[in-house]
């Protein structure tokens, strides 16, 4: 018999909602089709979201529901009608204007013949909440996943895995049984860890990673794992270079706290103290309020994803300002916290008038150099990598999404594991002088009515389930994720 544990997760491969919401359910398997049956549950889990992609997480702390039999876990979306009617049709709309990018093939699943139809490249935009599936042969060989159009509409068995996770575990029952031999014993916390990683791997179609665990100031555990190019087999070393996403702030914080020590960055003064060019606003906008998401710039624009896939190249930071120099602030800086990457874009060319230099060559110069950190850089498509990871969408295809070199400060630098836990020690256990004023990064900011948003300075704050300290960030796009803890 085994238990629910504490929560579960859906991957979000794309949100172009404004909000979205998901039930999660519990069913049996229906004895005569082999489908999802009757509800298992009788109480109800639904939650709410803006997020535009990453995991979405169910919190199952209080079922405590006790499995004896097979199960199916079932999220189900629920949309009101301008949910309905945005998505047909944006879909109508796309199809009307882009009839080549609608592809039609037949395949045969499971002995039968069927036509589907998609949306190739291009369709990135539409309305809706699309989720992750994942494609590989571990995945079928261990779980299996249905739709159905409605709540009350016919189970239709599909070709790829659904990807979630829901943790489980197990009553002890008094009596002993015998297991197969485990390749990682419970005394190999390593192999253990590895074999968690492949796992994760096999079920949610990663094809390549990079893993580093460091305890007091010492790396005590990394992996290179899977392939940095799928089609050529070249395998992930402990070199490859990932997208670090917006983990770039975190990076980029460090500058912000070395110009403050320097005494040459007033976090409280306005941008236009070092970027005179910068059209004012109806509010100052401080560099403070920009590192803490308060500043009242807007994110990437739901409904046009040009603001995310972009082909336009700048050659620095304040160059590229003009993506969204014109734009309206959306609220009175320091009334309320709204993240965007735009506003570290904004940093960036802070940092280039401060320095009279560009952002990378700053960064590399004043940071990447001294602390070690040879395997940083901007994601630059202009320059070869040859230790540069390929990166793939959740569909599997090669997805590399333009050039990113108008949000190098905020969400568009490379990095590798290794190169992040230094950076994470260089700021736990370095005596660098600018380090002295480190706490900047890492105290949480105020709304001006006293609600504290969880956010430094390119940090997220908080406490971990057992009450410790953390500071983190997460970066996340639709062909890679990092995570620096």
């Amino acid at each position: 018999m085994v238990f629910l544990g504490e929560k579960a997760s859906l991957r979000i491969f794309r949100n172009n909602l404004k909000s979205f919401k998901f039930r999660i359910r519990l069913n049996d398997v229906d004895a005569l089709t082999g489908q999802p049956g009757e509800d298992l549950w009788q109480k109800s889990l639904v939650v709410e979201s803006s997020m535009k992609n990453g995991w979405l997480e169910f919190d199952l702390s209080g079922f405590n529901h006790q499995i004896s039999k097979p199960f199916f876990v079932t999220f189900e979306q629920i949309l009101d009608l301008k949910d309905r009617t945005d998505i047909a049709n944006g879909y109508r709309e796309f199809i009307q204007k882009y009839p080549e990018r609608l592809k039609t093939d037949t395949i045969e699943f499971e002995g039968k013949k069927e036509v589907h139809q998609m949306i190739k490249r291009g369709g990135i935009d539409l309305p809706g909440t699309f989720i992750g599936i994942v494609n590989t042969k571990a995945a079928a060989e261990h779980y299996t996943s249905y739709v159905r159009e409605t709540s009350f509409g016919e189970w239709k068995k599909v070709r790829g895995i659904i990807a979630a996770t829901v943790t489980v575990g197990q009553y002890p029952n008094g009596t002993t049984t015998q297991t197969p031999d485990a390749p990682c014993q419970e005394n190999q916390p390593e192999c253990l860890a590895e074999q968690f990683c492949r796992d994760f791997m096999d079920n949610t179609g990663t094809n390549g990673m990079q893993i580093c665990v460091s305890v007091n100031n010492q790396i005590k555990w990394s992996a290179d794992l899977g392939y940095a190019d799928l089609e050529n087999k070249i395998a992930v070393t402990d070199s490859t270079l990932f997208r670090i996403n917006s983990v770039s702030k975190s990076m980029t914080s460090l500058a912000l706290l070395q110009l403050v020590s320097e005494g040459k960055l007033d976090l409280d003064a306005p941008v236009q103290n070092y970027i005179p060019s910068f059209p004012v606003k109806k509010y100052p906008v401080t560099t403070r309020q920009l590192a803490g998401h308060l500043a009242g710039f807007r994110d990437y624009n739901e409904t046009d994803l040009s603001d995310f896939v972009r082909t336009e190249h700048f050659e620095n930071a304040t160059a590229a300002l003009r993506v969204f120099a014109n734009d309206t602030l959306l609220f009175k800086p320091g009334s309320k916290f709204a993240y965007s990457t735009f506003g570290w874009n904004l940093i960036g060319a802070v940092i280039e008038g401060i320095s009279g230099e560009n952002y990378l060559d700053y960064m590399a110069k004043n940071l990447w150099k001294p602390l070690g950190l040879f395997h940083t850089c901007g994601d630059d498509i202009h320059k070869i990598r040859p230790n540069r990871s390929k990166f793939y969408d959740g569909t599997g295809e090669e997805n590399e999404l333009g050039d990113w070199s108008y949000k190098y400060a905020g969400g568009g630098l490379l990095s590798t594991a290794n190169n992040l836990v230094k950076l994470g020690n260089t700021l736990l256990y370095e005596k660098e002088p600018y380090l002295a004023h480190k706490a900047v990064l890492f105290k949480s900011q105020v709304t001006a009515d006293g609600k504290e948003t969880g956010y430094g300075l390119g940090w997220y704050v908080g406490k971990d389930r057992n009450g410790h300290r953390v500071w983190h960030h997460a970066g996340d796009s639709f062909s890679s994720s990092s995570h620096l803890l």
